[in-house]
Protein backbone atom coordinates (compact mmCIF):
# COMPACT_ATOMS: atom_id res chain seq x y z
CA UNK A 1 0.00 0.00 0.00
CA UNK A 2 1.17 3.54 -0.67
CA UNK A 3 2.78 5.78 1.74
CA UNK A 4 1.24 8.85 0.00
CA UNK A 5 4.68 9.88 -0.37
CA UNK A 6 6.63 10.91 -3.79
CA UNK A 7 9.30 7.84 -4.80
CA UNK A 8 13.24 8.55 -4.78
CA UNK A 9 14.13 10.85 -7.23
CA UNK A 10 10.59 12.72 -8.12
CA UNK A 11 10.92 16.74 -7.65
CA UNK A 12 8.85 17.64 -4.76
CA UNK A 13 8.47 21.32 -6.42
CA UNK A 14 8.15 19.82 -10.03
CA UNK A 15 4.70 20.00 -11.95
CA UNK A 16 2.39 16.88 -12.52
CA UNK A 17 -0.35 16.11 -15.30
CA UNK A 18 -3.14 13.43 -14.17
CA UNK A 19 -6.21 13.57 -16.08
CA UNK A 20 -7.41 17.08 -16.90
CA UNK A 21 -5.36 18.05 -14.11
CA UNK A 22 -2.09 20.10 -13.75
CA UNK A 23 -0.47 20.62 -10.08
CA UNK A 24 2.48 22.72 -9.52
CA UNK A 25 4.24 21.33 -6.71
CA UNK A 26 6.22 24.74 -6.19
CA UNK A 27 3.60 27.28 -5.88
CA UNK A 28 0.02 24.96 -5.43
CA UNK A 29 -1.51 26.02 -8.39
CA UNK A 30 -4.01 24.17 -9.61
CA UNK A 31 -4.80 23.82 -13.54
CA UNK A 32 -8.31 21.95 -14.42
CA UNK A 33 -8.65 21.79 -18.21
CA UNK A 34 -6.08 24.56 -18.99
CA UNK A 35 -8.20 27.07 -16.64
CA UNK A 36 -6.60 27.78 -13.10
CA UNK A 37 -8.67 26.97 -10.22
CA UNK A 38 -8.76 27.85 -6.67
CA UNK A 39 -9.16 25.04 -4.69
CA UNK A 40 -9.89 25.23 -0.09
CA UNK A 41 -7.11 24.12 1.24
CA UNK A 42 -7.95 21.02 2.48
CA UNK A 43 -9.53 19.97 -0.81
CA UNK A 44 -6.03 21.13 -2.65
CA UNK A 45 -4.09 18.72 0.33
CA UNK A 46 -5.85 15.80 -0.59
CA UNK A 47 -4.97 15.88 -4.46
CA UNK A 48 -1.96 16.96 -3.89
CA UNK A 49 -1.39 13.78 -1.94
CA UNK A 50 -3.28 11.76 -4.35
CA UNK A 51 -1.01 12.88 -6.98
CA UNK A 52 2.36 12.25 -5.03
CA UNK A 53 1.02 8.57 -4.39
CA UNK A 54 1.05 8.08 -7.60
CA UNK A 55 -2.26 6.00 -8.13
CA UNK A 56 -1.34 3.99 -4.85
CA UNK A 57 -3.49 4.35 -1.69
CA UNK A 58 -3.94 6.98 0.42
CA UNK A 59 -5.39 5.67 3.84
CA UNK A 60 -8.06 7.89 5.86
CA UNK A 61 -6.08 7.44 8.83
CA UNK A 62 -3.07 9.69 6.60
CA UNK A 63 -5.41 11.93 5.28
CA UNK A 64 -7.18 12.59 8.59
CA UNK A 65 -3.61 12.89 10.27
CA UNK A 66 -1.76 15.32 7.68
CA UNK A 67 -4.92 17.55 6.33
CA UNK A 68 -6.79 17.84 9.91
CA UNK A 69 -3.53 18.08 12.08
CA UNK A 70 -3.85 14.53 13.27
CA UNK A 71 -6.63 15.88 15.32
CA UNK A 72 -10.03 13.16 15.62
CA UNK A 73 -12.55 13.34 13.16
CA UNK A 74 -14.97 11.67 11.76
CA UNK A 75 -14.95 9.93 8.21
CA UNK A 76 -17.29 12.76 6.82
CA UNK A 77 -15.24 15.28 7.24
CA UNK A 78 -13.06 13.34 4.53
CA UNK A 79 -15.83 12.04 2.31
CA UNK A 80 -16.95 16.07 1.97
CA UNK A 81 -13.17 17.14 1.26
CA UNK A 82 -13.53 14.64 -1.37
CA UNK A 83 -17.13 15.12 -2.63
CA UNK A 84 -15.48 18.88 -3.03
CA UNK A 85 -12.62 17.94 -4.84
CA UNK A 86 -14.23 15.25 -7.73
CA UNK A 87 -16.75 18.39 -8.39
CA UNK A 88 -14.05 20.54 -8.93
CA UNK A 89 -11.42 18.58 -11.54
CA UNK A 90 -14.01 15.87 -12.89
CA UNK A 91 -14.42 14.50 -14.84
CA UNK A 92 -11.48 12.86 -15.98
CA UNK A 93 -10.38 11.96 -19.99
CA UNK A 94 -12.31 9.07 -19.99
CA UNK A 95 -15.90 10.43 -18.49
CA UNK A 96 -15.62 9.23 -15.17
CA UNK A 97 -13.45 10.47 -12.13
CA UNK A 98 -9.98 10.94 -11.56
CA UNK A 99 -10.18 9.64 -8.09
CA UNK A 100 -11.32 6.01 -6.94
CA UNK A 101 -12.74 4.79 -3.52
CA UNK A 102 -11.19 2.17 -1.79
CA UNK A 103 -13.60 0.85 0.31
CA UNK A 104 -13.07 1.25 4.13
CA UNK A 105 -9.44 1.76 3.25
CA UNK A 106 -8.92 5.24 1.17
CA UNK A 107 -8.29 6.64 -2.07
CA UNK A 108 -6.38 6.43 -5.07
CA UNK A 109 -6.25 8.26 -8.36
CA UNK A 110 -7.75 6.33 -11.26
CA UNK A 111 -5.99 8.25 -13.68
CA UNK A 112 -1.65 8.13 -14.46
CA UNK A 113 0.42 10.75 -13.16
CA UNK A 114 3.20 12.48 -15.12
CA UNK A 115 6.14 14.24 -14.11
CA UNK A 116 6.71 17.10 -15.73
CA UNK A 117 10.08 17.94 -14.41
CA UNK A 118 10.59 21.34 -12.47
CA UNK A 119 8.40 24.19 -12.48
CA UNK A 120 9.41 27.16 -15.06
CA UNK A 121 8.14 30.66 -13.90
CA UNK A 122 8.15 33.05 -16.90
CA UNK A 123 10.40 36.18 -16.80
CA UNK A 124 7.98 39.10 -17.18
CA UNK A 125 9.42 42.17 -19.00
CA UNK A 126 10.37 45.47 -16.73
CA UNK A 127 8.53 48.40 -18.34
CA UNK A 128 11.03 50.88 -19.53
CA UNK A 129 11.60 53.34 -17.03
CA UNK A 130 12.31 57.65 -17.41
CA UNK A 131 15.60 58.35 -17.75
CA UNK A 132 16.23 59.40 -14.47
CA UNK A 133 14.53 56.53 -13.13
CA UNK A 134 16.84 53.62 -15.02
CA UNK A 135 19.83 53.81 -13.27
CA UNK A 136 17.98 53.16 -9.56
CA UNK A 137 15.84 50.81 -10.98
CA UNK A 138 19.10 48.96 -12.36
CA UNK A 139 20.64 49.15 -8.52
CA UNK A 140 17.47 47.79 -7.48
CA UNK A 141 18.16 44.64 -9.48
CA UNK A 142 20.36 43.30 -7.63
CA UNK A 143 18.35 42.96 -4.69
CA UNK A 144 15.50 41.76 -6.24
CA UNK A 145 17.60 39.12 -7.14
CA UNK A 146 18.84 38.39 -4.03
CA UNK A 147 15.15 38.61 -2.17
CA UNK A 148 13.94 36.16 -4.73
CA UNK A 149 16.83 33.83 -4.48
CA UNK A 150 16.17 33.79 -0.61
CA UNK A 151 12.71 33.35 -1.23
CA UNK A 152 13.54 30.64 -3.11
CA UNK A 153 15.51 28.94 -0.83
CA UNK A 154 12.60 29.08 2.37
CA UNK A 155 10.48 27.48 -0.08
CA UNK A 156 13.11 24.54 -0.75
CA UNK A 157 13.41 24.47 3.19
CA UNK A 158 9.52 24.06 3.58
CA UNK A 159 8.73 21.68 0.72
CA UNK A 160 11.68 19.49 2.66
CA UNK A 161 10.58 20.05 6.19
CA UNK A 162 7.01 19.38 5.06
CA UNK A 163 7.91 16.11 2.84
CA UNK A 164 10.00 14.88 5.97
CA UNK A 165 7.34 15.19 8.42
CA UNK A 166 4.92 13.46 5.56
CA UNK A 167 7.64 10.68 5.86
CA UNK A 168 7.86 10.16 9.56
CA UNK A 169 3.68 10.22 9.69
CA UNK A 170 3.33 7.59 7.57
CA UNK A 171 6.95 5.53 9.16
CA UNK A 172 4.57 6.11 12.26
CA UNK A 173 1.52 4.79 10.56
CA UNK A 174 3.36 1.82 9.52
CA UNK A 175 5.25 1.10 13.03
CA UNK A 176 1.70 1.47 15.16
CA UNK A 177 -0.27 -1.10 12.59
CA UNK A 178 1.75 -3.80 11.07
CA UNK A 179 3.95 -5.38 13.33
CA UNK A 180 7.24 -7.01 12.00
CA UNK A 181 6.29 -5.49 7.79
CA UNK A 182 5.54 -2.24 9.27
CA UNK A 183 8.62 -1.53 11.17
CA UNK A 184 10.74 -2.46 8.29
CA UNK A 185 8.97 0.14 5.93
CA UNK A 186 9.18 2.32 8.95
CA UNK A 187 12.80 2.09 9.15
CA UNK A 188 12.93 3.17 5.39
CA UNK A 189 10.64 6.09 5.65
CA UNK A 190 13.05 7.33 8.65
CA UNK A 191 16.06 6.96 6.83
CA UNK A 192 14.45 9.08 4.20
CA UNK A 193 13.30 11.95 6.27
CA UNK A 194 16.73 12.14 8.09
CA UNK A 195 18.35 12.64 4.20
CA UNK A 196 15.73 15.83 4.11
CA UNK A 197 16.21 17.04 7.72
CA UNK A 198 18.92 15.78 9.49
CA UNK A 199 18.15 17.82 13.07
CA UNK A 200 14.10 16.99 12.78
CA UNK A 201 13.01 16.61 16.56
CA UNK A 202 10.19 15.00 15.15
CA UNK A 203 12.20 12.67 13.33
CA UNK A 204 13.83 11.86 17.17
CA UNK A 205 10.76 11.40 18.89
CA UNK A 206 9.84 8.88 15.85
CA UNK A 207 13.14 6.72 16.35
CA UNK A 208 12.35 6.19 20.10
CA UNK A 209 8.83 5.31 19.68
CA UNK A 210 10.63 2.51 17.32
CA UNK A 211 13.34 1.27 19.85
CA UNK A 212 10.52 1.46 22.53
CA UNK A 213 8.76 -1.10 20.53
CA UNK A 214 10.61 -3.18 19.06
CA UNK A 215 14.02 -3.09 20.99
CA UNK A 216 15.13 -5.60 23.39
CA UNK A 217 15.27 -5.44 26.71
CA UNK A 218 17.59 -2.47 27.33
CA UNK A 219 15.06 0.64 26.49
CA UNK A 220 17.99 3.41 27.62
CA UNK A 221 18.38 4.75 23.91
CA UNK A 222 14.46 5.15 23.78
CA UNK A 223 14.22 6.84 26.56
CA UNK A 224 16.64 9.33 26.34
CA UNK A 225 15.76 9.90 23.15
CA UNK A 226 11.92 10.56 23.76
CA UNK A 227 13.21 12.90 26.63
CA UNK A 228 15.53 15.09 24.32
CA UNK A 229 13.26 15.19 21.52
CA UNK A 230 10.36 16.37 24.10
CA UNK A 231 12.67 18.82 25.77
CA UNK A 232 13.57 20.63 22.57
CA UNK A 233 10.96 20.67 20.44
CA UNK A 234 8.01 21.67 23.65
CA UNK A 235 5.57 22.80 20.81
CA UNK A 236 5.42 19.04 19.23
CA UNK A 237 2.37 18.03 20.01
CA UNK A 238 3.55 14.11 18.14
CA UNK A 239 6.99 14.34 20.51
CA UNK A 240 5.02 14.87 24.06
CA UNK A 241 2.57 11.85 22.86
CA UNK A 242 5.42 9.50 22.10
CA UNK A 243 7.09 10.94 25.03
CA UNK A 244 4.55 9.88 27.30
CA UNK A 245 3.89 6.39 25.69
CA UNK A 246 7.86 5.68 26.38
CA UNK A 247 8.33 7.21 29.70
CA UNK A 248 4.98 4.91 30.44
CA UNK A 249 5.71 1.98 29.02
CA UNK A 250 9.51 1.53 29.13
CA UNK A 251 10.71 4.03 32.03
CA UNK A 252 8.11 3.70 34.50
CA UNK A 253 7.94 7.02 35.21
CA UNK A 254 4.34 7.47 36.07
CA UNK A 255 4.15 11.52 36.58
CA UNK A 256 6.67 12.30 34.33
CA UNK A 257 4.77 10.56 31.09
CA UNK A 258 1.28 12.35 32.57
CA UNK A 259 3.12 15.74 32.14
CA UNK A 260 3.64 14.71 28.72
CA UNK A 261 -0.48 13.65 28.39
CA UNK A 262 -1.87 16.18 29.67
CA UNK A 263 0.21 18.62 27.36
CA UNK A 264 -1.20 16.65 24.68
CA UNK A 265 -4.43 16.68 26.19
CA UNK A 266 -4.85 20.44 26.22
CA UNK A 267 -5.79 21.37 23.04
CA UNK A 268 -9.00 21.41 21.79
CA UNK A 269 -8.30 18.58 18.99
CA UNK A 270 -6.70 15.43 19.65
CA UNK A 271 -5.08 12.92 17.70
CA UNK A 272 -6.59 9.51 18.55
CA UNK A 273 -3.63 7.34 18.87
CA UNK A 274 -3.00 10.49 21.73
CA UNK A 275 -5.92 9.68 23.25
CA UNK A 276 -5.80 5.80 23.24
CA UNK A 277 -2.30 6.11 25.28
CA UNK A 278 -3.52 8.75 27.40
CA UNK A 279 -6.66 6.18 28.11
CA UNK A 280 -3.77 3.42 28.85
CA UNK A 281 -1.83 5.69 31.53
CA UNK A 282 -5.32 6.59 33.21
CA UNK A 283 -6.41 2.53 33.23
CA UNK A 284 -2.94 1.45 34.77
CA UNK A 285 -3.23 4.41 37.79
CA UNK A 286 -6.66 2.74 38.40
CA UNK A 287 -8.87 5.71 37.21
CA UNK A 288 -10.84 3.24 35.04
CA UNK A 289 -14.03 5.48 34.69
CA UNK A 290 -12.21 8.44 33.14
CA UNK A 291 -10.08 5.44 30.85
CA UNK A 292 -13.31 4.25 30.18
CA UNK A 293 -14.87 7.46 28.44
CA UNK A 294 -11.31 8.54 26.46
CA UNK A 295 -11.70 4.76 25.01
CA UNK A 296 -15.34 5.40 24.47
CA UNK A 297 -14.45 8.89 22.80
CA UNK A 298 -12.03 7.32 20.20
CA UNK A 299 -14.59 4.62 19.20
CA UNK A 300 -17.27 7.22 18.54
CA UNK A 301 -14.85 9.65 16.37
CA UNK A 302 -13.42 6.96 14.64
CA UNK A 303 -15.96 4.01 14.72
CA UNK A 304 -13.84 1.82 11.85
CA UNK A 305 -10.58 1.97 13.29
CA UNK A 306 -9.26 -1.39 14.99
CA UNK A 307 -6.88 0.59 17.41
CA UNK A 308 -9.95 2.25 18.87
CA UNK A 309 -12.00 -0.70 19.29
CA UNK A 310 -8.63 -2.58 21.10
CA UNK A 311 -8.77 0.36 23.38
CA UNK A 312 -12.24 -0.01 24.47
CA UNK A 313 -11.46 -4.21 24.68
CA UNK A 314 -8.34 -3.38 26.74
CA UNK A 315 -9.99 -1.18 29.42
CA UNK A 316 -13.06 -3.15 29.33
CA UNK A 317 -10.67 -6.01 30.37
CA UNK A 318 -9.44 -4.62 33.23
CA UNK A 319 -12.62 -3.08 34.45
CA UNK A 320 -13.71 -6.96 34.21
CA UNK A 321 -16.42 -6.14 32.22
CA UNK A 322 -14.89 -9.17 30.00
CA UNK A 323 -18.37 -9.81 27.45
CA UNK A 324 -17.82 -6.32 26.72
CA UNK A 325 -14.08 -6.23 25.57
CA UNK A 326 -14.79 -9.50 23.83
CA UNK A 327 -17.36 -7.27 21.60
CA UNK A 328 -15.63 -4.75 21.42
CA UNK A 329 -11.90 -7.10 20.23
CA UNK A 330 -14.56 -8.85 17.55
CA UNK A 331 -15.58 -5.52 15.94
CA UNK A 332 -11.64 -4.79 15.54
CA UNK A 333 -11.08 -8.39 14.26
CA UNK A 334 -13.96 -7.83 11.56
CA UNK A 335 -12.35 -4.65 10.69
CA UNK A 336 -8.68 -5.99 10.71
CA UNK A 337 -8.93 -10.04 10.70
CA UNK A 338 -4.82 -10.00 11.01
CA UNK A 339 -4.37 -6.93 14.00
CA UNK A 340 -3.26 -9.08 17.17
CA UNK A 341 -4.11 -7.00 19.80
CA UNK A 342 -7.65 -8.34 19.05
CA UNK A 343 -7.26 -11.68 19.30
CA UNK A 344 -5.15 -10.49 22.81
CA UNK A 345 -7.89 -9.55 24.30
CA UNK A 346 -9.99 -11.49 22.97
CA UNK A 347 -8.21 -14.41 24.47
CA UNK A 348 -7.70 -13.29 27.64
CA UNK A 349 -11.45 -12.44 28.30
CA UNK A 350 -12.53 -16.14 26.84
CA UNK A 351 -9.98 -17.32 29.41
CA UNK A 352 -11.56 -15.53 33.06
CA UNK A 353 -14.67 -16.38 31.29
CA UNK A 354 -13.26 -20.13 31.91
CA UNK A 355 -14.15 -20.22 28.09
CA UNK A 356 -11.26 -22.56 27.48
CA UNK A 357 -11.90 -23.97 23.95
CA UNK A 358 -12.29 -20.18 22.87
CA UNK A 359 -9.33 -19.08 24.65
CA UNK A 360 -7.05 -21.60 22.82
CA UNK A 361 -8.49 -20.22 19.37
CA UNK A 362 -8.27 -16.66 20.27
CA UNK A 363 -4.49 -17.39 21.78
CA UNK A 364 -3.94 -19.30 18.16
CA UNK A 365 -5.24 -16.31 16.32
CA UNK A 366 -2.94 -13.95 18.15
CA UNK A 367 -0.02 -15.58 17.57
CA UNK A 368 -0.41 -16.71 14.01
CA UNK A 369 -1.27 -12.57 13.43
CA UNK A 370 2.09 -11.94 15.23
CA UNK A 371 4.08 -14.53 13.20
CA UNK A 372 1.86 -14.17 9.76
CA UNK A 373 0.96 -17.97 10.13
CA UNK A 374 -0.60 -19.21 7.25
CA UNK A 375 -4.38 -19.94 7.72
CA UNK A 376 -3.89 -23.54 7.12
CA UNK A 377 -0.94 -23.76 10.01
CA UNK A 378 -3.30 -22.03 12.30
CA UNK A 379 -6.00 -24.21 11.88
CA UNK A 380 -3.97 -27.43 12.35
CA UNK A 381 -2.53 -25.39 15.31
CA UNK A 382 -6.55 -25.09 16.75
CA UNK A 383 -7.20 -28.86 16.33
CA UNK A 384 -4.08 -30.01 17.83
CA UNK A 385 -4.11 -27.75 20.76
CA UNK A 386 -8.41 -28.77 21.43
CA UNK A 387 -6.89 -32.03 21.36
CA UNK A 388 -4.20 -31.38 23.90
CA UNK A 389 -7.10 -29.66 26.16
CA UNK A 390 -9.47 -32.55 25.29
CA UNK A 391 -7.10 -35.05 27.58
CA UNK A 392 -4.76 -32.87 29.92
CA UNK A 393 -6.96 -29.63 30.18
CA UNK A 394 -5.84 -26.64 30.26
CA UNK A 395 -2.63 -27.51 32.12
CA UNK A 396 -1.28 -29.86 29.32
CA UNK A 397 -2.45 -26.42 27.00
CA UNK A 398 -0.58 -23.77 29.17
CA UNK A 399 2.66 -26.34 29.85
CA UNK A 400 2.88 -26.68 26.00
CA UNK A 401 2.81 -22.79 25.40
CA UNK A 402 5.43 -22.53 28.54
CA UNK A 403 7.75 -25.13 26.62
CA UNK A 404 7.35 -23.17 23.20
CA UNK A 405 8.99 -19.93 24.91
CA UNK A 406 11.04 -21.40 27.16
CA UNK A 407 14.65 -20.36 25.99
CA UNK A 408 17.10 -17.21 26.06
CA UNK A 409 15.57 -13.60 24.35
CA UNK A 410 12.48 -15.51 23.39
CA UNK A 411 11.91 -16.52 26.92
CA UNK A 412 12.78 -12.58 28.19
CA UNK A 413 10.58 -11.20 26.08
CA UNK A 414 7.61 -13.03 26.84
CA UNK A 415 8.04 -13.03 30.52
CA UNK A 416 4.54 -11.47 31.47
CA UNK A 417 2.78 -13.94 29.01
CA UNK A 418 4.20 -16.99 30.96
CA UNK A 419 3.33 -15.26 34.19
CA UNK A 420 -0.11 -15.43 32.88
CA UNK A 421 -0.57 -18.62 31.80
CA UNK A 422 1.02 -20.23 35.22
CA UNK A 423 -1.74 -17.80 37.14
CA UNK A 424 -4.80 -19.65 34.08
CA UNK A 425 -3.54 -23.07 35.78
CA UNK A 426 -3.50 -21.82 39.27
CA UNK A 427 0.95 -22.21 39.52
CA UNK A 428 0.91 -19.38 41.22
CA UNK A 429 4.46 -19.74 42.49
CA UNK A 430 5.86 -20.34 38.96
CA UNK A 431 3.73 -16.60 38.13
CA UNK A 432 5.99 -15.02 40.84
CA UNK A 433 8.99 -16.23 39.75
CA UNK A 434 8.03 -15.04 36.02
CA UNK A 435 7.09 -11.63 37.40
CA UNK A 436 10.04 -11.15 39.51
CA UNK A 437 11.77 -12.06 35.99
CA UNK A 438 9.54 -9.60 33.82
CA UNK A 439 10.89 -6.69 35.85
CA UNK A 440 14.06 -7.25 34.56
CA UNK A 441 13.51 -7.85 30.94
CA UNK A 442 10.78 -4.92 30.94
CA UNK A 443 7.90 -6.64 28.53
CA UNK A 444 5.23 -4.10 27.24
CA UNK A 445 2.61 -6.05 29.47
CA UNK A 446 4.24 -5.58 32.34
CA UNK A 447 2.79 -2.04 33.06
CA UNK A 448 -0.55 -3.92 33.64
CA UNK A 449 0.75 -6.12 36.30
CA UNK A 450 -0.76 -4.18 39.55
CA UNK A 451 -5.04 -4.10 37.67
CA UNK A 452 -4.53 -7.74 35.88
CA UNK A 453 -7.16 -9.49 36.85
CA UNK A 454 -5.14 -12.82 36.15
CA UNK A 455 -2.75 -11.93 39.38
CA UNK A 456 -6.03 -10.87 41.84
CA UNK A 457 -5.60 -14.14 44.07
CA UNK A 458 -1.88 -12.73 44.73
CA UNK A 459 -2.28 -9.03 45.27
CA UNK A 460 -1.69 -9.85 48.98
CA UNK A 461 1.41 -11.29 48.68
CA UNK A 462 4.61 -9.63 49.81
CA UNK A 463 6.65 -10.76 46.62
CA UNK A 464 3.90 -9.81 44.16
CA UNK A 465 3.58 -6.57 46.02
CA UNK A 466 7.24 -6.01 45.58
CA UNK A 467 7.09 -6.56 41.80
CA UNK A 468 4.04 -3.67 41.65
CA UNK A 469 6.30 -1.13 43.11
CA UNK A 470 9.57 -2.32 41.64
CA UNK A 471 7.02 -1.04 37.97
CA UNK A 472 6.67 2.14 39.68
CA UNK A 473 3.26 1.19 40.94
CA UNK A 474 1.05 1.58 44.10
CA UNK A 475 -0.04 -2.08 45.08
CA UNK A 476 -3.98 -2.71 45.12
CA UNK A 477 -6.39 -4.26 47.67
Amino acid sequence: MSTGTPPPGLREDGVRTFGTVRLNRSNGQIWVRGENVKLPWRSAEALRMLADARGGVVTKEQFLEQIWGQSLMDDSNLSHCIRALRKSIDPAPNGESHIDTVARIGYRLAVEVVDEGPAVIPEKPIPSPARGFRRFALLLIPLALVAVAGAAALMRDSARQRQSEELIFNGLWELRHHNQPGAIRAAELFQRAEQLTPESRLLVAARAEFLARRGNVDFTAAIEMARRAAREAPDCTECQAIAGYVLMTRAWAWDEAGVHFSRVMAPKTIASTHRIWYAEWLMIQGRMEEALAQAKEVVRVMPHEPRAQVSLAAVSFFRGDYENSIAAAERAKSLNATYQPAHYWRWRSFAMLGADADAIVARNYSEAATVSLPETERIAADARMLKLHKEGGRQAVARTWLGEFNEGLTRDVHRYQRAVWQAWIGEYEGALTELEAAVKTRPHHIVYVAIDPAFAPLRANPRFQAVVRQVGLKPRS
